[in-house]
């Protein structure tokens, strides 16, 4: 298991990647306060980690973005999922594909 810090996410990943560049990750990581917010419906995430699986390759990296409608699931109801897409989806984007270098052992 590898953590590090990316700007207010401590991140724990683990997994492999292959010779041929394919991922099989694993990455974890608790929800900050500030992505929440004052959203009284998210309010639930409050505290929890999320688990989100990343497969594709290291120049075309997937995270699972069925996490999203789990949460959801999790949380109680469709209402939620627009915020959940709206709030989360680009925090999680810009997390992972931006930072995928930093993920990967060297």
């Amino acid at each position: 298991m590898i953590t590090f810090q990316i700007k207010d996410v401590t991140l724990r990943t683990s997994g492999s990647v292959g010779m041929d560049e394919t991922l099989n990750l694993i990455a974890e990581f608790g929800i900050p306060d500030d992505w929440i917010g004052n959203t009284k419906l998210l309010a639930g995430l409050k505290g929890k980690s999320i688990r989100i699986p990343i497969g594709g390759t290291l120049s075309r990296p997937h995270p699972d973005s069925r996490i999203l409608g789990e949460l959801t699931k999790q949380l109680g109801g469709s209402a939620l999922e627009g915020l959940l897409e709206k709030n989360l989806d680009n925090k999680l984007d810009g997390l992972f594909k931006k930072n995928l270098n930093k993920l990967l052992p060297q």
